[in-house]
């Protein structure tokens, strides 16, 4: 029955993590969302590509039909590593290029761009911070835990999520529901 349904809770663990699960995480969280009666999906992305594959195979079917998405992503041309866990990687640059975020909007799904609120500042010298202190305490959680919380703040800074709202946030590998709150 429904209300049986609603009362189990899963955690589903993937063969990989990073890019190699996004598809996955995001058909796993949809699903859950549709169960859950959560209307609302928060991405974290660099790209795009997770929204976008969202908007484009998930929300025309039937069971997600009413779903929003809200796309969240680092300031654009930031720096990092295609790998984060490999300095030797390959440096690749953030931020949700601007075909993608007309095709985005054309598809109804908001896009926020902004500094994460627990990335630390650099001012020249001194590289710590409460903030990164946060971080590292929800990296216990995961590696994308950090990033989810922080997605989620964004999304309600920005006006597209209200304050209060059950929203599923998610990484490439990693989804919680979480009530959205304001960064302050």
């Amino acid at each position: 029955d429904e209300e049986e349904a609603m009362s189990i809770e899963t955690t589903t663990y993937f063969d990989s993590e990073g890019r190699s699960a996004l598809e996955h995480c995001i058909q796993c969280a949809a699903d859950w969302c549709t169960v859950h009666r959560v209307e609302t999906m928060v991405i974290f992305s660099g790209t795009g590509e997770g929204p976008h594959y969202a908007a484009t195979k998930l929300l025309p079917r039937a069971p997600y039909k009413g779903m929003r998405i809200v796309a969240v992503t680092p300031p654009y041309g930031r720096p990092y590593r295609l790998t984060p866990t490999d300095p030797d990687s390959p440096l690749v640059h953030s931020g949700i290029k601007r075909a993608m975020r007309d095709e985005l909007t054309a598809l109804q799904v908001g896009v926020v761009s902004a500094h994460l609120p627990f990335k630390e500042m650099y001012d020249g010298k001194d590289r710590t911070s409460e903030w990164t202190r946060v971080s590292e305490a929800f990296g216990v959680l995961g590696g994308g835990f950090a990033l989810c919380i922080q997605a989620a703040l964004l999304a309600c800074d920005a006006g597209l999520v209200p304050h209060g709202e059950r929203v599923v946030t998610l990484t490439a590998d990693t989804a919680i529901e979480v009530l959205a709150c304001r960064t302050e």
